[in-house]
C-alpha cells in the first residue's frame, strides 16, 4: 500500500492537483487524501470530482479509477482486486522469470506474508487469482460499456462503475435521483457483484440449481425428512 501511494500522489499531484490548487502544500494533501481514499474504498473526497469532468483533468479520474480497482488489503470490508492478490500476481511472474536461469530439476516456493502469517503460493491460489481477476474485469468492461452507452465519457463511466464494483462511493455524479433505471441497475448490479467477489454469488447460484434439480427428481425425499 506505501509503494502503491509513493507512485501515484506524485502523478495525482502533477497531471490533477497543481491545476486546482496554488500552493503545492494544499495540492499535495489533497493529493495524498484522495489516493487513499480511492485505494482503501473509504470513500470521501475533499474536493468535488464532478468538476474535472468540465475541465479537462481526467488524468486523475483515471489514476483514481486504478486505485480503487486495487482495492484494500485482504480479508477487510474494502471492495476491488485486493492488494494481497496483486502483489502475489506479481511474486508469481518474477518467480516464473527467475525459474528461467534455475536448474531444470530446481525446486522454487514463493513465499507470502497474509497479515502475521507466512504461506506459500499455491497453485490453487493462483488459479482463484486468475478466476477473479477475469470475472472483475470482464464485468469492469461491460459495466463501463452500460454507463457510457447513456452519453458519458470513457473517464467519466470507467470511474463511477469501478467506485460501485469496488464499493468505494466516489462519484462523478452521474448516479443520481433522477438517473436512468438502467444506469441504477448497472450500478447496483455490479455493487453487488464487488461485494461478494463474484464466487459466493456463483457457489449460491450453483446450489440453489443443486437443490432445485434434486427436489424436482425426488419430490417425497423433504417430506420424509
Amino acid at each position: 500500500m506505501g509503494i502503491i501511494l509513493v507512485i501515484f500522489t506524485p502523478l495525482l499531484l502533477v497531471t490533477t492537483f497543481a491545476m486546482i490548487f496554488s500552493g503545492i502544500g494544499e495540492a499535495f494533501r489533497h493529493a495524498l487524501f484522495q489516493g487513499i481514499s480511492a485505494l482503501t474504498g473509504t470513500g470521501f473526497n475533499t474536493v468535488v470530482v464532478s468538476w474535472w469532468c468540465s475541465n479537462g483533468f481526467h488524468t486523475g479520474l483515471y489514476l483514481l479509477t486504478l486505485l480503487m480497482i486495487f482495492g484494500g488489503d485482504m480479508d477487510s470490508t474494502s471492495g476491488g482486486l485486493k492488494q494481497f492478490r496483486l502483489f502475489a500476481l506479481i511474486k508469481v511472474i518474477f518467480s516464473e522469470i527467475k525459474g528461467f536461469f534455475l536448474p531444470r530439476n530446481a525446486i522454487v516456493q514463493t513465499e507470502i506474508w497474509k497479515g502475521e502469517k507466512r504461506q506459500y503460493i499455491r497453485p490453487s491460489l493462483i488459479r482463484e487469482i486468475l478466476v477473479i481477476f477475469t470475472l472483475y474485469f470482464v464485468t469492469f468492461g461491460i459495466g463501463t460499456g452500460i454507463v457510457a452507452s447513456y452519453g458519458h465519457s470513457l473517464a467519466d463511466a470507467s470511474f463511477e462503475f469501478a467506485s460501485a464494483l469496488g464499493t468505494v462511493g466516489l462519484s462523478v455524479g452521474i448516479i443520481r435521483l433522477d438517473a436512468p433505471l438502467g444506469l441504477i441497475w448497472t450500478e447496483t448490479a455490479g455493487m453487488f457483484l464487488g461485494r461478494l467477489e463474484f464466487l459466493v454469488i456463483i457457489f449460491g447460484i450453483t446450489k440453489i440449481a443443486k437443490d432445485a434439480r434434486f427436489a424436482i427428481k425426488n419430490p417425497l425425499r423433504g417430506d420424509k425428512t
